[in-house]
């Protein structure tokens, strides 16, 4: 007999430590890209709080107006900078995760209580498992935006202090 679609195959009531085991492993690897979604929003935003100084201090007194292609590598930094934190949003976005519910338990035999867990832990493990790519993707994906935005404010700055390149 083979399972539903939507649901895994079960395992042998054997398997079960392996599977819980797999489940706690990856409730840890979510709750890490969560902390590392966060900690890309606040480097994003410390980014962004240093490009709008430095262009506030490119504007004031006499100072000569900045070429073109730097106030340009700036503003293409503050747009880059937005995506990475709005990717980093997409990882702390609250994703559904199956429950058991009671309905679910009433009227079970004690002999097949087991098999009913193992079935839900198994159901559980490929819902956190694909919720983790899914972070672990967007989580690269803002990562390589900020590397692109440092490379911008980089490009921007020998652009200012080297006016013939």
């Amino acid at each position: 007999m083979t399972a539903p679609a939507s649901q895994p195959p079960v395992p042998a009531a054997g398997f079960a430590p392996l599977i819980g085991a797999q489940v706690a492993d990856e409730r840890v690897r979510k709750d890490s890209l969560e902390q590392r979604g966060i900690a890309v929003i606040s480097s994003a935003g410390t980014l962004v709080a240093i490009v709008l100084g430095f262009l506030s201090l490119t504007r004031l007194g006499d100072a000569e107006r900045m070429p073109s292609v730097a106030l340009g590598l700036l503003i293409g930094t503050l747009v880059v900078l937005t995506a990475a934190s709005a990717l980093g949003l997409l990882i702390n976005l609250p994703r559904p995760l199956p429950v058991v519910e009671l309905h679910d338990l009433i009227g079970q035999r004690d002999a097949a209580a087991p098999q009913t867990e193992l079935a839900f832990q198994c159901t559980l493990l490929v819902t956190l498992r694909q919720h983790n790519r899914g972070c672990a993707r967007r989580l690269f994906g803002a990562l390589l935006l900020e590397v692109l935005a440092l490379a911008m404010m980089a490009g921007s700055a020998l652009r200012i202090l080297w006016p013939a390149l």
